[in-house]
């Protein structure tokens, strides 16, 4: 596995992956060259890759740069993990905060997870339990099943809102059904607590939740 992916998975900030077949790299190049934004985050995914020019992720990290000056959404997330992380560039809280403020604005949900775990543990800004609560909610609401997780803790614990057993379990199931094993352990020991009334109500709940696109999560 690569470095860098060895770094972003052992952390807790999520980056926009993308996968693509290399029969594009001629145009990706030209269109990069002509300032095209999609182009260059598409050229900064190549010299990730190592895809068919040499791995340089000095190089990736400068055309997203360019792309996410541009307003490239993808490019703004990664850029903000680069920061955060310290990717090929000097660690930078504030300008992580700024990329993915950025992104997350424009609704990618991975940036407004990566915003509601700065906010939930005051990593380069003032720690705020609404804010956190805000960002997860938007991310979970697009599926994401970690911020579906917190979201879980964040009901059961009552941080910034009303202790609430069963959203908690209901979210917990949700992130549980795409595989998030700590979700289902929280699920598991919640359950044993409940009785079977609520135990089958939250998963009517999620099943609601998750059949009504997450326009119905209450």
């Amino acid at each position: 596995m690569r470095l860098l992916l060895l770094i972003i998975f052992s952390s807790q900030f999520l980056p926009t992956l993308v996968f693509g077949d290399s029969d594009g790299q001629e145009s990706t190049g030209r269109f990069a060259a002509q300032g095209n934004s999609e182009g260059q985050f598409w050229l900064g995914y190549l010299y990730e890759e190592g895809d068919g020019i040499p791995q340089e992720y000095s190089d990736a990290v400068e055309q997203w740069r360019v792309s996410a000056e541009e307003g490239q959404v993808k490019a703004q997330c990664n850029l903000g993990l680069a920061y955060r992380l310290g990717i090929a560039i000097s660690k930078n809280k504030t300008k992580a905060l700024k990329w993915w403020r950025l992104a997350a604005k424009q609704g990618d949900a991975k940036a407004q997870h990566n915003l509601g775990n700065m906010y939930a543990q005051g990593d380069g800004v003032s720690k705020s339990d609404s804010e956190a609560f805000k960002w997860y909610s938007m991310a979970a609401r697009q599926g994401i099943g970690r911020s579906q997780h917190r979201l879980g803790l964040i009901y059961r614990n009552g941080i910034g809102v009303i202790r609430d057993d069963r959203l908690a379990l209901m979210w917990w199931n949700i992130a549980a059904s795409q595989g998030l094993e700590v979700s289902r352990k929280a699920q598991i020991n919640t359950e044993a607590r409940m009785s079977r009334i609520d135990i089958d109500e939250t998963h009517l709940m999620a099943s609601r939740c998750i059949q009504s696109n997450y326009k119905s999560c209450c």
